[in-house]
């Protein structure tokens, strides 16, 4: 887990033959720093049933080998999920994960952790834990919007604890990531990904009619929502089902990183109510990745938009 194509010499992702070179026998599945993408080899692609004939599926791109059909082992958001689960489902001890993983947070004064985006097998492995005493510290679970099943919604019982976990809203996802460039943009990327022409601007992971439908039944139900919209044309999606909603109760509706939102989305989150939630370690890490080759110097001038208090400007200074 972890590598960053921005960080390697050749500022691309592995592909399925360099992860070939490291073995036929084994396979192998990289995951992106990002989580939004992976790489795998033959025998990795080959175990999901990923091959020439396979299509994109909804939300996602198998990248493929120049002027072929042959996926070159890179795949984007919901591509990336088969693979994804088989290597998950490899973990040999994932309850001593979850104790590790309290172990982690406690040693540096965490009491309370998100998961920012439980699936049913995480949310299985939570209340597992949770009913093993094994939870030493609180945890907040957001599921994936997208994969609640409407009868699961009240058994799920958000909003309160059982034990030391509480369901605390969804996550919607509504596109990538702008370093792995697959985050939903209204201009085109600087230096468009592997397979792109000069036009390309990154994908919605759904459609608007879905947006609208499940911000609509989540609001309704007074559940909070994480909107997860890293992309400019991603932030238009959601604020268009919010202003479609109608929403009466007080949601304050989260739109997670928000990283490249316009003066004139701002005014329509504050006049919908909807928070930026920005993640100001992109702007640390990826920067320069960001302005040379994501999106030029004036839209990565102005990544994460936050206004400096003026009082306080030694901050910026501070050595931490």
């Amino acid at each position: 887990m972890g590598y960053d194509d921005s960080l390697l010499e050749e500022q691309r992702h592995p592909t399925r033959e360099d992860l070939d070179a490291v073995s036929t026998i084994n396979p192998i599945y990289l995951i992106h720093v990002s989580g939004h993408l992976g790489a795998a080899n033959t025998l990795g692609l080959s175990l999901a049933n990923i091959t020439s004939e396979s299509q994109d599926p909804p939300g996602g791109k198998i990248r493929r080998e120049m002027n072929s059909s042959q996926p070159n082992g890179v795949l984007e958001e919901t591509a990336a999920y088969p693979v994804q689960q088989l290597a998950m489902a490899s973990y040999k001890d994932p309850m001593g994960s979850v104790v590790k993983a309290m172990q982690v947070y406690a040693s540096n004064g965490i009491t309370t952790a998100q998961d920012g985006a439980s699936n049913q097998a995480s949310i299985g492995l939570l209340q597992a834990a949770d009913a093993q005493n094994l939870l030493t510290i609180d945890v907040i679970s957001f599921p994936i919007a997208q994969g609640v099943p409407d009868e699961s919604i009240q058994s799920l019982n958000f909003g309160g604890y059982s034990g030391r976990l509480k369901m605390g809203g969804v996550k919607l996802i509504l596109d990538g990531s702008p370093q792995g460039k697959t985050a939903y943009i209204t201009k085109p990327y600087l230096v468009p990904p592997h397979g792109q022409d000069e036009q390309y601007k990154g994908y919605p992971l759904i459609p608007q009619e879905s947006v609208d439908q499940l911000i609509n039944k989540y609001s309704m139900a007074e559940i909070p929502i994480m909107a997860h919209a890293n992309g400019d044309a991603a932030a238009d999606m959601l604020l268009e089902a919010v202003r479609k909603s109608s929403i009466a109760s007080d949601h304050r509706t989260v739109m997670i990183h928000a990283q490249t939102v316009r003066e004139d989305q701002l005014d329509q989150m504050k006049e919908l109510k909807i928070i930026p939630s920005y993640f100001s370690t992109h702007t640390f890490y990826w920067g320069d990745w960001h302005r040379d080759s994501v999106f030029g110097d004036e839209r990565a001038s102005r990544n994460k938009p936050n206004k400096l208090n003026p009082q306080k400007k030694d901050a910026l200074h501070c050595p931490q």
